[in-house]
């Protein structure tokens, strides 16, 4: 499989909901109650549902249950949507979480024993602590399901996520020698083995972690141990948090000189979608078997996939889309040079009604002069890079042509000697 077939596949797993935000509530079915799960018993649908978990956050609002959601904790930052408060779930506190009026609560950790607080309150409270497999993450969707009517939906998303790794797993060929790597979760060098959930799942695309000879869970690595260690790849799950890059990484003593580092094979995280286990989880399975592929990100600067917060569950004519991405990821390789990047991102539109997937590189870039032109049949920019890399003006033109058939459009934003983005804009079907 090409490196492009591979980075299509995830474009079109992002476009197609895999990041489990943004999704419309669902009626909850009053007909489910009493219902029982992990431990409560609801005798009718909750109301005012709040949430001090992020990844519960993310689970309620997957299966359709948001409009339920009254409140959720400070670090609940996706959906957009989601009611943030300022309760913690790190500090919680029994009188705060009260004064919501709470019909049900959702916690990650039983911190300063806040479920016996709230029992004691007759609050019920739903405990979803992180998971170690994906079977917990599948077993907590299907008990959030349970508890706020949502059964069959909370089903439907397990089952998508559950066929989504699939899929992409399925992208990866295994290799005589595996790809070792290194997962950082800060600049102080703590890391996850291969005994964790995250590590879990980078086991699934085939790659061997160097911190399991450290032993335990989440041990602390010196320096130098990476640098001995020489990794393949590099995992930086603190971008956000920490502003880690390929940048930042190879300014380190010695590190300049790691195989990761020499060839860009430095894969940037979301922090938020590195840490939790809910239906996000298809996101970082995502990257790490896009990033696994041979030759994907050898001689890039940095591959970054990105899925924006609010980015709509859509579906499209499979056939056509794939196509379309397919011309212009081959665009974008083909005029990014060596020691540059390609974004892959799916977005929500400025206008709520639409999706937008969009090819960004920091090629060369293309002049205002020729910008009108360069969607039409056999039109490009300066003819000295079309003589370089070869044409693909036809290719643009039929991207064009297939996306203004799916009743959308193709727009091409550039700036010289800083790049081009295509996006291709479309109205979900209902």
């Amino acid at each position: 499989m090409t490196r492009t077939r591979v980075l299509l596949l995830l474009a079109v797993l992002m476009l197609s909901g895999c990041g489990g935000g943004g999704g419309k509530p669902t009626p909850a079915h009053a007909s489910a109650f009493p219902a029982a799960a992990g431990g409560v018993t609801l005798a009718q649908r909750p109301t005012h549902i709040v949430s001090l978990s992020p990844t519960a956050t993310e689970m309620l609002f997957a299966i359709g249950a948001g409009g339920q959601v009254t409140a959720v904790d400070d670090q609940s930052d996706y959906p957009p949507e989601a009611p943030k408060s300022t309760l913690s779930g790190f500090k919680p506190n029994a009188e705060a979480i009260a004064a919501k009026n709470p019909d049900l609560v959702v916690i990650s950790d039983d911190t300063n024993q806040i479920r016996d607080q709230l029992t004691r309150l007759k609050i019920p409270v739903y405990q979803a602590p992180a998971a170690k497999t994906l079977d917990d993450t599948y077993a907590q969707l299907g008990d959030l399901g349970k508890l706020t009517g949502h059964g069959s939906e909370a089903g439907g998303v397990a089952q998508r996520i559950r066929d989504q790794i699939a899929a992409l797993v399925k992208t990866v060929s295994p290799r005589p020698k595996p790809l070792t790597y290194y997962y950082e979760l800060d600049p102080t060098y703590y890391t996850a083995t291969s005994k964790t959930f995250i590590g879990s799942l980078f086991t699934m695309v085939g790659l061997h972690n160097i911190a399991d000879a450290k032993g335990g869970d989440y041990p602390q690595l010196s320096a130098e141990a990476v640098v001995a260690a020489n990794p393949d790849m590099i995992f930086l799950a603190d971008t956000l948090c920490c502003k880690q890059s390929l940048d930042t990484v190879k300014a380190r003593a010695g590190w300049a000189g790691v195989t990761a580092v020499r060839t860009g094979q430095v894969v940037a995280l979301n922090d938020s979608v590195a840490s939790r286990w809910g239906p996000r989880v298809v996101d970082l399975v995502s990257a790490c078997a896009v990033a696994r592929r041979p030759g994907v990100t050898g001689g890039l600067r940095e591959l970054t996939c990105e899925l924006e917060p609010g980015t709509p569950h859509a579906r499209f004519d499979e056939k056509r889309l794939t196509q379309a991405v397919h011309l212009l990821i081959d665009n974008a390789v083909k005029f990014t040079p060596l020691g540059a990047r390609i974004v892959l991102r799916a977005r929500p539109h400025v206008d709520a009604r639409y999706a937008v997937i969009e090819v960004e590189d920091n090629g060369p870039g293309i002049k205002p002069e020729e910008l009108a032109g360069v969607l039409q049949p056999f039109r490009q920019g300066d003819g000295s890079a079309t003589r370089k890399v070869g044409g693909m003006g036809i290719g643009l033109a039929l991207v064009r042509e297939i996306v203004e058939r799916m009743g959308g459009r193709l727009e091409c934003a550039s700036t010289p000697g800083e790049g081009t983005t295509f996006s291709i804009v479309l109205k979900p079907s209902d």
